[in-house]
């Protein structure tokens, strides 16, 4: 997704919820690339995770 971006393909709108699944896994630096990306564009993010798996 993030590969997209830069090329200036699949990029949210205002419109976008974007879920990221297993989020606790996301790296910190990526994480921040993603939520800063969507809150430029003004897209939500849903994030989802297994409270029982850590």
């Amino acid at each position: 997704m993030e590969h997209g971006w830069s090329q200036g393909r699949d990029m949210l709108t205002a419109r976008d919820v974007l879920v990221i699944d297993e989020a606790g896994m996301v790296g910190t630096r990526q994480m921040e690339r993603v939520l800063s990306h969507a809150a430029d564009a003004g897209a939500k993010v849903v994030l989802v995770g297994d409270s029982s798996a850590y």
